[in-house]
């Protein structure tokens, strides 16, 4: 039996829904449900989980997720402490325990593995970021040629972020007094356009039975056209591993490498009237310009951290209690407590050095049991994590997917 046959026979309609619910999770993480903090995605995948459930399905544990379960073990036993410490509410702890921990690790290492298929949950996604790319375009054309803002969002609907679709699209006409116009298709916000094409362009480029290399140039450009200086740094890590990779003979090397120059330099002076994709990703990293703000989320953690106490750099400082924190910070002007940090600064915020260890030992141990789509997934997860704010998110729950699938394929081939 094949690699290929193996995974696609037997695919049941149940599993292929159920992919479908993971990936229309992205757009559904836009709406909230009922005016709630839960979000129109996640209530889709809890109504989903009846219907798709499966009798006797194993909890497949291996190192890795063992390691990744003892890490969340250990969250939520120093937030406990940590309440307890900075006298803090320990239901405020435990939601956001329950919800960014446990909930996402359910879907992630039981749920996505027995209930999804890595064939539909593929394709699906390449679907998804194939519309997002087209409608970026649209409203990129849409504002260059004729000054009109396509609106993504539904007027009428809340959004998770607290207001309605309307009130978004008012925001970011005024926004353009100011700023450049950054499309983002039918999403929140640039970043999150440019972290779903990431993820497109890693299966389009990397994954054996849904490798695409025109999509993968498509999806490329669109991330220029979001402007997401983080989106940016991602794309060129995946297409300089993919030319460095032996499996791509000269001539497709220089034809690729000519159709990535073309990218570059299109992409970035796409007519930006206050800037490029280039200019913003160097000036992201400034921490003495406006555009900032991938910056002040790598450091803002950071140097809280170095702020801390001894024992609370070894420990952490618990889940959520930012707040009873950063009041016994010495600050020094260095951190916007309105911007929120990156995944790799509030992990270590957080969690400590302890947590911070636990946690990247569970993706060397994944690393070593992944093929090269796993082992490109991890090293972009990290690579976004310093930028965005993606643990316990779509996006995070998408790339794992990806990387689990891989593991598990590997393990299959491997015997």
């Amino acid at each position: 039996m094949t690699h290929r046959t193996f995974f696609q026979e037997n695919i049941t309609t149940k599993e292929k829904f159920f992919s479908f619910v993971i990936v229309f999770m992205m757009f559904g993480r836009v709406y909230s449900f009922l005016g709630t903090q839960i979000n129109i995605g996640e209530i889709l995948l809890i109504l989903a989980i009846p219907f798709c459930y499966k009798r006797n399905a194993p909890l497949m544990l291996g190192t890795a997720e063992k390691t990744f379960f003892l890490y969340v073990t250990y969250a939520i036993v120093s937030t406990c402490f940590l309440c307890n410490y900075f006298d803090a509410e320990l239901f405020d702890a435990i939601i956001r325990i329950l919800r960014n921990h446990l909930f996402y690790s359910i879907v992630i290492f039981f749920l996505v593995p027995n209930l999804a298929r890595r064939e539909c949950f593929e394709k699906y996604l390449v679907y998804f970021c194939f519309f997002l790319s087209s409608f970026v375009v649209l409203q990129f054309v849409s504002f260059r040629l004729f000054g009109f803002v396509l609106p993504g969002w539904i007027p009428n609907m809340q959004l998770s972020t607290g207001i309605s679709g309307a009130e978004l699209y008012k925001n970011t006409i005024q926004r353009l007094a100011y700023f450049d116009y950054r499309p983002c298709g039918f999403l929140l916000e640039p970043a999150h356009a440019a972290q779903s094409l990431f993820i497109g362009s890693l299966v389009t480029l990397y994954s054996k039975n849904s490798k695409n290399i025109p999509l993968a140039i498509f999806f490329s450009l669109t991330i220029f056209l979001t402007q997401s200086s983080t989106g940016v740094f991602a794309l060129f890590y995946l297409w300089i591993f993919y030319f460095c990779s032996g499996n791509i003979s000269i001539i497709k090397k220089g034809f690729l490498f000519f159709i990535a120059i073309l990218i570059l330099v299109v992409g970035s002076q796409l007519s930006f009237e206050k800037g490029n994709s280039i200019g913003r990703a160097h000036e992201a990293m400034d921490e003495s310009t406006a555009d900032g703000s991938a910056y002040v989320r790598i450091y803002n953690g950071l140097n809280l951290f170095y702020e801390l106490s001894v024992p609370l750099q070894i420990i952490g400082t618990g889940q959520g209690l930012y707040k009873y924190v950063i009041g016994n910070a010495s600050n020094n002007g260095k951190v916007d407590s309105q911007e929120y940090m990156s995944s790799f600064s509030a992990l270590l915020f957080e969690s400590g050095l302890l947590g911070f260890g636990l946690f990247a030992c569970f993706f060397v141990i994944l690393y070593k049991k992944t093929n090269l789509l796993g082992r490109m997934g991890i090293g972009g997860y990290w690579l976004m994590s310093l930028g965005c704010s993606i643990y316990a998110s779509v996006f995070y729950v998408w790339i794992m997917a990806l990387i689990l699938f891989d593991k598990r394929e590997k393990n299959i081939i491997d015997g």
